[in-house]
């Protein structure tokens, strides 16, 4: 005990094949010395047997918080819907109490006679050794448990909030308490993490499938941001288990600003100097989430969506979870040039049938076409959304290219066209681009390419004109498509009856999607999509605001809602109010109609 410093009762390592941790006791006086007496279970853990020879030396040894556990042998008569150490959490600390351990340590207890074995894979607070103590909490290590089930849209009321649906049986068969939260923003507490895993392996809050209709289907609704961490696709298959979630101590992140996260794009001129955000602000988004290393999030402010790259996790694990006391740590921030949108299907409210039918028309036309030859029919080779502004046109064909593009499989290429940075003055130069863009998506197949007010360039006239001859270019384009060129071609209009007839007939834009305005329901959906990042007063009632709001359509919405938290900041200035205190109230909504109502203007930002 001297030459390692040691004194009674002290904790010491203990190294053989294994490292292990154990309480040091002096010999009796008549013991011999050099030698060290350890039972047979310290032995197993140090991967020793008598007569080894073993190093020792003094380490510190802090209370444990939590101990996560797994199995050897458990008589079935333990066990409790599966395996679940949780009921017996308590018992197993005054049972071990004092007991130093260290991770992958194997623990034995006694129950009425049985033997109760389980090795440690994880410890909290992360250190060289812990101490079982009476308050220290089990925590059940999640063994081979494993299902397969199909990636699908979430819920309005999940996106952002790092949640995962699946139904009742599959919460049994994986051990996991069934979870209901019909709240609108998911609990932060009572819910069990579970892991997915598509092309890569991300963790979410697991809840039970609120839908009846949506039971024993075997899916799993999960949204936007959690399918890209799981590297996965809506259809996609994903395996889950049931996950541990250590608390986390620390968390490092990398923030970016994207030209491409604007929810306007008439805010795309901000400055990164001008989003003056910190680790508090980060923490009223994460907290409650699971997260492990490489995991990306979207975290609104203002008018933009800040990007989050999760960088370094403490204590190292699978999965951690934020918590209040959890620190936050970033590591650096700058603004980034991304290609690719940074929206989802689930980004868009009250056009779920019209999400679905362009969907379904993107898929036919760029990876079923076999199916039209074997009917000896040609496949659709263009869309045309008709609707009037701010009813979701170009949103909504961003979300699905979006999908495309980040595809694990069959993804896409995305070309969109903007008639001004066509258009020439020299002759025979917007021809050439035309042909350009066709060349490439050829070369670049499957693509969507996409033509955003497409009535803009006018009709067929026979007068030479630069619009005509374009107009003829993009004609000829179309009708040199062949099946097996899978490209396919999306017109987006609010004035239909001024397109030229000729590029509506069989075999150009022939597949017409129509969107109307929101009814009351979708109204209420796209309130809540707009609101999501916002820091409502409990005063605001959706539901009435949605009645309120009967002539606007989505861009209309999306402007009343920014002007509501221009009335709650204008407010902060009147009253200084702090950052983290500011908060809209149904007042500012209210105002915000009530301009709307009077200036009769509406705000056509997304169409």
């Amino acid at each position: 005990m001297n030459s390692i410093s040691a004194s009674q009762d002290d904790t010491i390592e203990i190294k053989g094949k294994k490292r292990t941790v154990a309480k040091c006791l002096p010999l009796a006086s008549d013991e011999k010395e050099g030698i060290i007496r350890i039972d047979g279970l310290i032995r197993q853990n140090a991967g020793v047997s008598i007569g080894d020879t073993v190093s020792l030396r003094k380490v510190s040894a802090a209370n444990a918080q939590s101990v996560v556990v797994k199995p050897l042998e458990v008589p079935k008569d333990f066990l409790i819907d599966g395996w679940d150490v949780s009921p017996w959490s308590r018992y197993l600390a005054n049972e071990l109490d004092n007991v130093p351990a260290t991770k992958e340590d194997c623990l034995v207890v006694q129950h009425l006679g049985k033997k109760l074995v389980f090795q440690v894979t994880g410890i909290l607070p992360t250190s060289e050794a812990a101490r079982i103590v009476a308050n220290t909490q089990f925590l059940s290590y999640v063994g081979n448990i494993a299902i397969s089930l199909q990636a699908a849209e979430a819920l309005a009321k999940d996106v952002g909030g790092g949640v995962a649906r699946v139904d009742r049986e599959t919460m049994k068969a994986l051990g996991m308490s069934v979870v209901v939260v019909d709240s609108e923003l998911p609990g932060r507490n009572g819910y069990e993490v579970i892991g997915i895993q598509g092309q890569r392996q991300t963790f979410a809050k697991c809840l039970l499938l609120d839908d009846s209709s949506d039971q024993r289907k075997g899916i799993i609704r999960l949204d936007g941001l959690i399918r890209q961490n799981a590297g996965t696709d809506l259809g996609g298959s994903v395996t889950v288990r049931k996950a541990n979630a250590l608390p986390a101590e620390k968390v490092t992140v990398f923030v970016t600003l994207s030209k491409a996260n604007f929810l306007d794009e008439a805010d795309s001129h901000i400055k990164w100097s001008s989003i003056p955000f910190d680790e508090q602000y980060l923490m009223a988004f994460l907290e409650g989430k699971p997260v492990t290393k490489d995991y990306y999030d979207l975290v609104p402010y203002n008018r933009a969506l800040l990007g989050l790259q999760v960088t370094e996790i403490n204590p190292p694990s699978d999965v951690v979870t934020i918590i209040k006391s959890t620190s936050i740590v970033i590591l650096g921030a700058e603004e980034v040039l991304w290609a690719l949108p940074q929206v989802t299907s689930e980004d868009i409210g009250g056009l779920k049938e019209e999400i679905q039918k362009l969907r379904d028309a993107i898929e036919l036309s760029l990876d079923h076409r076999e199916r039209f030859q074997k009917l000896g029919v040609q496949a659709p080779r263009g869309i045309l959304l008709c609707g009037a502004p701010g009813t979701g046109k170009t949103l909504l064909v961003k979300a699905l290219a979006s999908e495309r593009m980040s595809a694990s499989e069959n993804r896409a290429h995305f070309i969109p066209i903007s008639w001004p940075s066509i258009l020439s003055k020299y002759l025979g130069e917007s021809e050439a681009r035309i042909r350009e863009v066709f060349k490439e998506a050829k070369e670049r197949a499957p693509t969507i390419i996409f033509i955003d007010n497409i009535h803009s360039i006018g009709k067929m006239a026979l007068d030479g004109s630069v619009e005509s001859r374009m107009l003829q270019q993009l004609v000829d384009s179309m009708d040199e498509l062949s099946d097996d060129d899978k490209v396919v071609v999306i017109g987006a209009t609010g004035k239909p009856e001024s397109i030229e007839p000729s590029l509506t007939v069989s075999g150009r834009l022939d597949v017409r999607i129509e969107l109307g305005s929101p009814d009351t329901k979708a109204r209420l959906e796209i309130l809540r999509i707009q609101t999501r990042g916002m820091p409502l007063h409990q005063s605001v009632n959706l539901e009435k605001l949605a009645e309120m709001t009967k002539d606007m359509v989505g861009a209309d919405l999306q402007h009343l809602c920014r002007e509501a938290a221009q009335y709650a900041w204008r407010r902060r200035d009147v009253i200084s109010e702090s950052l983290d205190q500011v908060v809209v109230t149904e007042e500012d909504f209210e105002r915000a109609v009530k301009s709307f109502q009077n200036t009769g203007q509406k705000n056509n930002t997304v169409t």
